[in-house]
């Protein structure tokens, strides 16, 4: 796993360099809001990751977001929110169960409030396509070494309505250039 995590964080960085860049400003967000990204460079860096942490034993996942450098959390992050938008785009259930992956492995780093709005764009896009949300999101809860955020994936397709729903954390989806999104509501 260390090897993997090594390459992580040395891809992460070098994706610091384009279209995946962490902004410094909100003016820096809005235009790379508006940049055409090439996901492919995203999944080259992310899914080798994502598999090497999900066929990992269960206490050799503890402590992985420990190694990852800010730019590998950034980039994790920046994928989650992605697969949620990307698996609309490309009629993919496999990118959700990714994404959800990606969160899990945040879990560790991040408070699990702030991770469900990841969990919130991920279950929408999810229901979109006809998943079945509670299994998808038990299954990947199982790979977090975080109790609380296991509890909080896994109860998540259970909440009512109106405490999952994308107005519940001030999301909306919209249309761009690009086809699908999320934007946030003021």
């Amino acid at each position: 796993m260390n090897g993997v995590v090594k390459q992580f964080n040395k891809a992460a960085t070098k994706l610091q360099e384009t279209e995946f860049r962490r902004p410094k400003t909100p003016g820096e967000w809005e235009r790379m809001r508006t940049l055409k990204k090439d996901y492919a460079k995203l999944f080259a860096a992310v899914v080798p990751m994502l598999e090497a942490f999900a066929a990992a034993d269960p206490g050799d996942r503890f402590g992985v977001a420990a190694k990852l450098n800010p730019d590998a959390i950034g980039i994790l992050r920046t994928f989650a929110h992605s697969m949620a938008v990307l698996a609309i785009r490309r009629e993919s259930p496999a990118l959700i169960a990714q994404g959800l992956t990606a969160v899990a492995i945040l879990g560790e780093v991040d408070d699990a409030r702030d991770l469900t709005f990841y969990l919130a764009e991920l279950h929408y896009s999810a229901a979109r396509l006809g998943i079945d949300t509670r299994t998808v999101f038990r299954d990947v809860a199982s790979l977090t070494p975080e109790p609380i955020l296991a509890a909080w994936m896994r109860d998540f397709p259970l909440r009512p309505d109106e405490k999952r729903e994308l107005s519940a954390f001030r999301l909306r989806e919209t249309v761009t250039d690009e086809a699908f999104d999320f934007v946030n509501v003021p």
